[in-house]
């Protein structure tokens, strides 16, 4: 059994994204769903939105969606979007925190939902200029 997704990022008019990750969560028509290694196989409508992989580090990159098909079988994520943008790295607490340490979390989750709104303000401005 494999402890790893290939993972494939791929849009029109952007350079192809592939690479081995831990899992990915996806936006889709029914909300979020993660997908880990050893999914069952799966076709789905993805929505705008951000998209969340979780590398081999742990380390969790966004990006931002327009829309899109995400295609899941044998240990392999394809998503196929008409744009994504890459948004900004998160980094995870990993360790046992003190008290002291709970301001600086709260701190990165409000900078974390911060990103995703950013994302999500430019895919809304990518639409309003597809339809001008």
């Amino acid at each position: 059994m494999n402890n790893f997704l290939k993972f494939s990022l791929l849009s029109i008019n952007t350079p192809p994204l592939t690479e081995e990750i831990k899992s990915v969560s996806l936006p889709t028509v029914n909300g979020i769903i993660t997908i880990l290694p050893n999914h069952t196989n799966l076709i789905t409508a993805l929505e705008s939105g951000i998209l969340t992989l979780k590398k081999l580090n742990d380390e969790k990159v966004y990006y931002a969606i327009l829309g899109g098909i995400g295609i899941i079988s044998k240990n392999e994520v394809r998503v196929i979007t008409n744009l994504f943008e890459k948004g900004s790295v998160m980094p995870e607490v990993k360790e046992k925190f003190s008290q002291w340490e709970i301001a600086s979390i709260e701190t990165n989750e409000k900078l974390e939902e911060k990103i995703k709104l950013q994302l999500l303000k430019i895919i809304r401005e990518w639409k309003s200029q597809k339809r001008s």
